[in-house]
């Protein structure tokens, strides 16, 4: 039992098992953080959230990790030496540290367009290289 724990496909799956408890994680701090302003949830909300924060966070480790994934269950001889781990360490660490916020709003012309700028602006502040890009602001 012990070995199969060290097997790379149980690395793999304790990686993307963090990655999902790292974003519930940012959830639950969002939520602690902004409770007054969005109110209590009841359970059948809770529940509801849960099951789309699942299906979101499925969708979005696949496409992220998705070429890790692959290189991870390929049978190469090559996953054994010490550069070709580092190179998978290093990629998942690249791959999952990336920060992106989304803020939505119909048309991209409102509140959107004012907390994007904000928070590239309070971010730049804090010495991170921020940016924000605005795909409907020029819609009619």
């Amino acid at each position: 039992m012990k070995r199969l724990l060290h097997t790379p496909l149980a690395l793999l799956l304790r990686r993307i098992a963090l990655l999902y408890a790292v974003l519930m994680l940012c959830r639950v701090v969002f939520y602690l953080y902004n409770a007054q302003l969005l109110g209590t949830i009841g359970r059948g909300e809770l529940w509801q959230l849960l099951a789309g924060a699942l299906k979101f966070d499925t969708a979005s480790v696949v496409y992220a990790n998705g070429i890790f994934v692959l290189l991870a269950l390929l049978p190469l001889h090559v996953r054994e030496r010490g550069w070709y781990r580092k190179l998978m360490y290093w990629y998942y660490v690249a791959v999952n540290a990336v920060l992106v916020v989304a803020v939505g709003c119909t048309g991209g012309r409102h509140r959107s367009v004012s907390i994007a700028r904000a928070v590239t602006e309070y971010l730049n502040k804090l010495g991170y290289a921020a940016y924000e890009n605005h795909r409907d602001i020029t819609r009619g």
